[in-house]
């Protein structure tokens, strides 16, 4: 479970600070978020979800170049 589903469980709400940007998309990608509810949101949700899973893959690299350290250390 994702640190924000957590707080979200427990009540508490995990508060994020919003810039307003100008930022080119190709039509049909904009038309696609518009057509649903909160939009927006659903745009900023995509890029959160892309960030997370490239900060989480960034993570998983250095565990694995740690332990080839390691391993290479015991030899």
């Amino acid at each position: 479970m994702s640190d924000e589903k957590s707080l979200t469980k427990a009540g508490l709400k995990l508060s994020r600070k919003k810039v307003s940007v100008t930022l080119q998309l190709d039509a049909e990608v904009l038309k696609w978020f518009m057509r649903h509810k909160n939009g927006r949101n659903q745009i900023n949700n995509a890029l959160r979800r892309h960030m997370e899973t490239k900060n989480n893959q960034k993570l998983k690299l250095a565990d694995l170049n740690n332990i080839k350290k390691q391993l290479a250390r015991s030899f």
